[in-house]
Protein backbone atom coordinates (compact mmCIF):
# COMPACT_ATOMS: atom_id res chain seq x y z
CA UNK A 1 0.00 0.00 0.00
CA UNK A 2 1.12 3.55 -0.22
CA UNK A 3 3.83 4.78 2.35
CA UNK A 4 3.19 7.61 4.73
CA UNK A 5 5.75 9.60 6.96
CA UNK A 6 4.82 10.75 10.34
CA UNK A 7 7.16 13.82 10.93
CA UNK A 8 8.04 15.72 13.85
CA UNK A 9 7.99 12.50 16.22
CA UNK A 10 8.61 14.11 19.38
CA UNK A 11 9.13 11.07 21.21
CA UNK A 12 9.82 9.54 25.29
CA UNK A 13 11.55 6.96 25.59
CA UNK A 14 10.42 3.70 24.30
CA UNK A 15 7.29 5.10 23.51
CA UNK A 16 4.93 3.54 20.57
CA UNK A 17 2.87 5.11 17.68
CA UNK A 18 0.51 2.73 15.87
CA UNK A 19 -1.57 2.93 12.54
CA UNK A 20 -5.32 2.68 13.60
CA UNK A 21 -8.96 2.88 11.45
CA UNK A 22 -10.47 5.65 12.85
CA UNK A 23 -13.05 4.05 15.57
CA UNK A 24 -11.60 1.19 16.48
CA UNK A 25 -10.29 0.73 19.57
CA UNK A 26 -6.63 0.76 20.92
CA UNK A 27 -6.47 -3.01 21.23
CA UNK A 28 -6.93 -3.29 17.26
CA UNK A 29 -3.85 -1.47 16.16
CA UNK A 30 -2.91 -2.11 12.18
CA UNK A 31 0.88 -1.10 12.29
CA UNK A 32 2.83 0.31 15.10
CA UNK A 33 6.75 1.08 15.52
CA UNK A 34 8.46 1.59 18.76
CA UNK A 35 10.51 5.02 19.21
CA UNK A 36 13.16 3.32 20.90
CA UNK A 37 15.79 5.71 22.56
CA UNK A 38 14.78 8.37 19.87
CA UNK A 39 13.46 11.93 21.10
CA UNK A 40 12.44 13.34 17.53
CA UNK A 41 12.22 11.90 14.17
CA UNK A 42 10.36 10.24 11.78
CA UNK A 43 8.73 6.94 11.14
CA UNK A 44 7.39 5.58 8.31
CA UNK A 45 3.78 3.57 7.67
CA UNK A 46 2.30 1.18 5.01
CA UNK A 47 -1.20 2.40 4.42
CA UNK A 48 -3.81 -0.12 3.78
CA UNK A 49 -4.65 -1.08 0.64
CA UNK A 50 -8.25 -1.52 1.60
CA UNK A 51 -10.25 2.25 1.35
CA UNK A 52 -11.58 3.81 4.75
CA UNK A 53 -9.98 6.68 7.04
CA UNK A 54 -7.45 5.74 9.43
CA UNK A 55 -5.41 7.49 12.02
CA UNK A 56 -2.02 7.90 14.17
CA UNK A 57 -2.01 7.09 17.72
CA UNK A 58 0.91 7.79 20.14
CA UNK A 59 0.65 6.19 23.74
CA UNK A 60 3.47 6.69 26.44
CA UNK A 61 5.93 4.26 27.14
CA UNK A 62 3.72 1.82 29.41
CA UNK A 63 1.69 1.28 26.45
CA UNK A 64 -1.53 1.88 27.63
CA UNK A 65 -1.88 5.91 28.10
CA UNK A 66 -2.76 7.41 25.17
CA UNK A 67 -0.83 10.99 24.51
CA UNK A 68 -2.04 12.48 21.06
CA UNK A 69 -4.27 11.51 17.97
CA UNK A 70 -3.73 12.50 14.56
CA UNK A 71 -6.08 14.17 12.12
CA UNK A 72 -7.44 11.08 9.64
CA UNK A 73 -5.81 10.20 6.69
CA UNK A 74 -8.28 9.09 3.90
CA UNK A 75 -6.99 5.77 1.50
CA UNK A 76 -9.40 5.81 -1.66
Amino acid sequence: GPLIRVSEVRARLRATAGLFAVGDPDTNVLAAQNTGAATTGRLTFNLPARPGQFEFRYFLSDGVSKAATSNSVTVQ
